[in-house]
């Protein structure tokens, strides 16, 4: 699987791969991942599209290391299926894609993606008032979600625009689209970001108590109950999480975080699993909870530090 992992991508590009590597490949895909892609009954797989939720970087990485030449596209009701989708040799896990022929695509000042092209919906049926809502003055069509355009002109969603904020200096601030991402670690169960209207961004990470339970065993490295292994967890959270390019030299502005903080109990039972943190969730997190610096590993109240102070 690590010749997979390495050239897998590649090849499904077209990109140049050595000679030994190819041969590599075809033998990992006669023996290994031509059965994987059969037992899931994806052998005859052309291509794949998801949609959706972002699904974790390591699953996307998976599937098109075996062969399966899986990509990304967005889109509504109201726009009748896609309006962005990745086409072959640029696809980029990050992205949905390059707006559709025949698809206008433009950010607006408060970063929501807005649309106009022949997929698009004219009206809604006898609703005027609905339509009035969801269309500006000059036609475009309002998604609800924000994003951003890359230089590549990929089309990358940030969150609902609803819920997407601005730090201190006018930057894009939406905790949704940090929390999802730190959640793609094992060891991190829960995430909550703070930053609107602050200086800085600040992220409270909960571990996954069994993920961490079984990577303390693997290394030898003994613990005395949920705020030992937290704090024998450390370092290896804030590796992970400044190595996949949080910190501040991060390429995306949104995902800046300039200070890491460590849950030092489970998460309350209040709150589910099953959706994304709100307000009052940030801010119950923000007076009520204490924290373990990743820096300096010195227990704190989160009341007393909070983001931006």
């Amino acid at each position: 699987m690590d010749v997979a992992k390495r050239v897998g991508s590649d090849i499904l590009d077209g990109k140049p791969v050595g000679a030994l590597d190819k041969l590599k490949y075809r033998l990992g895909d006669f023996m290994i991942y031509g059965p994987l892609r059969n037992a899931m009954g994806l052998s005859r797989i052309r291509v794949a599209y998801t949609a959706g939720a972002a699904i974790g970087p390591e699953l996307f990485q998976f599937f098109r290391s075996i062969g399966i030449n899986l990509k990304q596209l967005y889109g509504q009701t109201e726009t009748c299926a896609y309006v962005c989708l990745q086409r072959d040799g640029q696809v980029d896990i990050n992205s949905v894609g390059q707006a559709a022929p025949g698809i206008e695509l433009k950010i607006a000042e408060n970063g929501e993606v807005l649309l106009k092209g022949v997929s698009v919906l004219k009206e809604y049926y006898k609703r005027p008032d609905a339509t009035a809502e969801v269309l500006d003055e000059n036609g475009y069509f309002k998604t609800g979600d924000a994003g951003v355009i890359g230089a590549n002109g990929q089309l990358r969603i940030i969150d609902r625009a609803k819920d997407v904020g601005k730090m201190a200096s006018g930057a894009m601030f939406a905790p949704n689209y940090i929390e999802n991402k730190l959640k793609f670690f094992s060891h991190i169960k829960e995430a909550v970001c703070f930053g609107n209207g602050k200086d800085k961004v600040c992220a409270f990470v909960n571990i996954d108590y069994e993920a961490v339970g079984n990577w303390a065993e693997r290394q030898g490295i003994p613990y005395g109950g949920y705020v030992d292994l937290a704090s024998k967890n450390v370092f290896t959270i804030s590796s992970w999480v400044y190595g996949r390019g949080f910190g501040r030299s991060a390429s995306l502005q949104i995902l800046a975080i300039a200070k890491l903080l460590l849950w030092f109990a489970p998460c309350s039972p209040s709150r589910s699993a099953s959706r994304t943190p709100s307000r009052a969730d940030r801010e119950h997190v923000l007076t009520r909870s204490c924290v373990l610096s990743l820096k300096t590993r010195r227990w704190q109240c989160a009341a007393a530090t909070g983001p931006g102070r």
